[in-house]
């Protein structure tokens, strides 16, 4: 049964005034809760949560903030948040290049969004979609972002079944965090189909490391599942 695929990357800009601010405040963190009126219309408006302390919070709102984005409105706020709500784009990174807009063209107005996290000069966008062809199209995707933007700046950091079930339960001790989402990549994205839907170089692109770190990293897991399934018996 087809179920939710899960799709988290982050981006980086210079250019991006959130990623300014993050950059120059590491303790800083910003989530935003993006407000669509239909599922087919645009990002209109967005709740910003700024946990920050006041003095840095309330310089940056009356300053950089107010001087791009314009006016807001203070919905709560004490000494260790405030959140105020925009009616203005704050995603764009690039010119021409908003990842929201990008990711909704790619899995369909049905793509449901998690709070968006910006924090250490990033932005994390974590999505779902059900739609079995938005793979492909995510795929193409990454290889379309290694082309346009530092390798730094685009991260692809999960591709796999939404399972939130198992954050709740010990993944056990037999694969480390990297290894996990290294052999999830690749299920995802047909590396152990029958024929193969993808190449080792293909998924060395999507994680944007080198095939042989790829390739390290996959024979490192697989033996220790091997080891892992038949210890004992």
């Amino acid at each position: 049964m087809q179920g939710l695929t899960e799709y988290v990357f982050k981006i980086r800009s210079d250019d991006n005034l959130l990623c300014q601010f993050t950059q120059e405040h590491p303790k800083v963190r910003l989530i935003l809760n993006l407000l669509r009126p239909s599922s087919r219309a645009p990002v209109e408006k967005a709740i910003v949560t700024i946990l920050a302390d006041k003095q840095t919070r309330t310089r940056f709102l009356t300053g950089q903030f107010a001087k791009r984005y314009g006016t807001y409105e203070m919905l709560s706020e004490n000494d260790d948040y405030a959140s105020v709500e925009i009616s203005t784009a704050i995603l764009q990174y690039y010119v021409k290049h908003d990842p929201i807009q990008l990711t909704l063209r790619m899995l369909g107005p049905e793509t449901i969004f998690h709070p968006v996290v910006v924090e250490g000069g990033h932005i994390l966008i974590s999505v779902m979609s059900p739609n079995p062809a938005g793979l492909a199209a995510f795929n193409e995707f990454t290889r379309h972002m290694r082309q346009v933007v530092p390798a730094d700046d685009f991260k692809l950091l999960h591709v796999g079944e939404y399972q939130p079930e198992l954050r709740l339960r010990s993944r056990g001790k037999s694969l480390t965090p990297r290894q996990v989402e290294v052999v999830k990549m690749a299920i995802a994205m047909g590396y152990y189909n029958d024929p193969r839907a993808v190449t080792l170089e293909e998924l060395a692109t999507a994680f944007g490391v080198s095939k042989a770190a790829v390739h390290k990293r996959l024979q490192t897991a697989e033996n220790a599942l091997i080891r892992g399934q038949f210890q004992g018996m």
